[in-house]
């Protein structure tokens, strides 16, 4: 039966365009920031102007990383190149001593001579002397001592200004050396000459401590709620700088309007799908109220709040564009209703607009309030009525997308910097949120469905495949009862939907309820192919223990096969307490004292609306089966009548199935019916002696049709 529609989509989406361009009019003037763009510089300010956002002073804070720098003292260090060099000049001035020593041609006055012009510094007359004539192993002693304090000294590090200083630490250094007194002068004199400056500017290691130090300068920001300019202050450069650089002195309307626009426009897109596809609808069971609070409670002011302190106090302004909130609608929309996972997405967008709250003297964060509510809002949509693995993805990535138009509005209506590097980090974070969502659902929907006994869409699909173990084996095994459970699955699940029931559930519930004829498959009806019927060799009360048992024997086949309870319970309460009418007859025809207590199914009777539909889909498919080309308005008596003597006997007391619901099984039914069975030509009535009356008359249908649904 095709869904009515409350108002065509012209006139609602006629209307809801209507308000939208009414709400663009009355909120243009309202986006759009305050300007001051008529302040000179040089005048005193009459007013307080306060910053109305939090934005980065990139100026500001490079002045700073440039006067950290400036403070930064140079690095020196010690050129070992320059002490290797002076070392070695003194290996060279004494092997240069020892070969004039070794010539004995020289004279007196020749010796010193050459030994002057072969030491390059300027030193006392007696040293040049002293070095002329020393033996060899003196001569080796001194070069000792001398290389030892040179490089000592030398190895510190000599800085130019400290130079007289260095030297001076020669005679530091002499003070226990056994050396006559002329000795002692030449390795004084040498030495001092010899320690030069070789400590140089470490230009790496400058730089790297002044970009260190520029690092270490924390970013700076000009607050929202900053006083940017006091009364009577005078208006300098710097002022207008922070004026522009928080869009006060601008007056582009385009950006405003142009946010203004995108916002209006995916509320408007939002709330045409919401009226035309969704209905407000969430099952009164506690354990789905438990969940939503769960969903409430874990996301909103965990996960949310979790986000929040990241951060806000930590300063990572976009970080919210990570958070996947969509999550909470998605397993609201599996677990629950595609109502609750909308309810659930306001609540979150509001919950966050609070929670992400930077501003002064404002409730609710606009760009938390809009980015939450757009990706909450599109998984929830995205997801529909049929959820499976496949299409959380594909919602995962609708709420990617919805984040990305968000975040572009929120940056339209902020006045932030549109640069090409910000566009793709916020698309990136975007997609990341939305596909974290996704991954995020499909991990908890188990954990969920376990802890609180919820059968999601996407397992009752996964029950609904033909190759499940049992479903296997009933059609091998049990072919003709496999076939009636497809037809009951097509009436039961068209039923459902007709009075909002789970229609999955009343489907898969269909498949399996009577797995458990596979025991004794030629038993029932439905599998006997012409062949004798084991039943005429029993008696009725053996034949009603066999087909009582098959209530029992599929109940123990799906709890050893953990199937939800649910199912097991569709399975258990889809005969109720029903009577086994054609084999009680019998038994009445050989016992006329015999009961109908006698011949009841042990129940229960169904609980829910679902079990309810199937035990009607499940008794009009068995007895129309046995009949023979049923016109349309015998197939409605059998329907009516049916579920009349559901009623009278009392088989629905434990459900909350209403009349109007009835009414409205029974039209599903018929129209589920009506494409299956073709109209019936109506022939003339021939002679009580011709073909008309053998059994495949009324009498013969009315008695095969009772002794299916017994034995159903």
């Amino acid at each position: 039966m095709a869904k009515r529609r409350v108002r065509p989509p012209f006139w609602r989406r006629l209307a809801i365009f209507a308000v939208a361009v009414l709400a663009f009019l009355l909120f243009k003037d309202a986006v759009l920031p305050q300007s001051f763009h008529d302040l000179k510089l040089g005048a005193r300010s009459t007013e307080r102007i306060y910053a109305p956002k939090t934005v980065y002073d990139a100026k500001a804070t490079e002045r700073a990383r440039q006067e950290a720098m400036a403070a930064v003292p140079n690095v020196y260090k010690v050129d070992e190149s320059v002490t290797k060099m002076q070392l070695a000049n003194l290996d060279r001035i004494f092997e240069d001593i020892a070969a004039v020593d070794r010539d004995e041609t020289l004279t007196r006055e020749e010796r010193i001579e050459k030994v002057r012009r072969l030491i390059p510094y300027d030193l006392t007359p007696s040293v040049y002397e002293t070095l002329a004539f020393l033996p060899p192993e003196t001569l080796r002693t001194i070069q000792y001592w001398t290389k030892s304090i040179v490089e000592g000294i030398m190895q510190a590090g000599v800085d130019e200004r400290e130079l007289a200083a260095a030297r001076a630490k020669v005679n530091e250094q002499l003070i226990l050396a056994e050396l006559s007194a002329p000795n002692r002068l030449v390795i004084q004199e040498l030495a001092r000459h010899s320690i030069v400056p070789n400590v140089k500017l470490d230009r790496e290691k400058t730089e790297e401590n002044k970009k260190a130090a520029a690092d270490a300068v924390e970013p700076i920001y000009i607050y929202e709620g900053d006083i940017v300019l006091d009364y009577n202050q005078v208006i300098n450069a710097e002022v207008l700088r922070k004026l522009e650089l928080l869009g006060l002195m601008q007056q582009d309307k385009t950006r405003p309007y142009a946010g203004l626009a995108l916002i209006i426009g995916m509320l408007a897109v939002s709330l045409d799908v919401y009226l035309g596809r969704s209905r407000l609808f969430l099952a009164a069971g506690g354990e789905k109220f438990a969940l939503m609070w769960l969903l409430m409670l874990a996301f909103d002011l965990l996960l949310i709040k979790g986000f929040a302190l990241l951060t806000v106090a930590g300063g990572f302004r976009d970080g919210l564009y990570l958070l996947p909130a969509a999550a909470m609608p998605l397993i609201a929309a599996i677990l629950l209703s595609e109502g609750a996972a909308y309810t659930l997405a306001l609540y979150g967008a509001i919950a966050g607009g609070i929670m992400f709250n930077e501003r002064i003297g404002t409730l609710i964060e606009f760009r938390a309030f809009l980015y939450l509510l757009a990706t909450g809002l599109a998984g929830a949509w995205a997801i529909g009525t049929a959820p499976s693995r496949s299409r959380t993805l594909r919602a995962g990535t609708v709420a990617a997308g919805a984040g990305i138009v968000a975040v572009f509005t929120v940056a339209l209506l902020g006045g932030d910097d549109l640069t090409l590097l910000s566009a793709a980090r916020w698309t990136g974070e975007a997609v990341v949120q939305g596909l974290a969502a996704a991954v995020l659902t499909l991990g908890l929907i188990p954990l969920f469905e376990a802890a609180f006994g919820i059968l999601s869409p996407m397992r009752l699909l996964e029950l609904a495949n033909p190759n499940q173990p049992l479903l296997r084996k009933l059609l091998l095994e049990a072919p003709g009862t496999y076939h009636h459970s497809v037809m009951v699955a097509n009436l039961a699940e068209a039923a459902a939907e007709a009075i909002g029931a789970d229609g999955l559930l009343a489907r898969v519930g269909s498949y399996y309820h009577d797995v458990g004829k596979t025991k004794r498959p030629r038993y029932f009806v439905e599998n006997q192919l012409g062949e004798e019927r084991p039943h005429d060799r029993l008696s009725p009360w053996e034949s009603r223990d066999i087909i009582i048992d098959h209530v029992f024997d599929g109940v123990k086949m799906l709890q050893e096969m953990r199937f939800p309870q649910a199912i097991i319970d569709i399975a258990a309460q889809h005969h109720g307490t029903t009577v086994i009418k054609y084999f009680y007859h019998k038994a009445k025809e050989r016992k006329p004292e015999t009961k109908p207590e006698e011949f009841r199914y042990p129940g229960p009777k169904p609980k829910t609306k679902e079990a309810a539909i199937v035990m009607i889909a499940d008794t009009v498919e068995a007895t129309l089966r046995a009949m023979k080309a049923p016109t349309r308005a015998e197939i409605a008596a059998l329907v009516e009548r049916t579920i009349r003597e559901k009623i009278d006997d009392g088989q629905f007391d434990h459900c909350d199935l209403t009349m109007r619901e009835l009414d409205r099984i029974r039209e599903a039914i018929l129209a589920t019916l009506s494409g299956s069975f073709h109209a019936r030509i109506e022939y003339p009535e021939e002679s009580a002696s011709g073909a008309g009356s053998t059994s495949g008359g009324p009498e013969g249908e009315g008695v095969e049709a009772e002794r299916r649904s017994s034995a159903q």
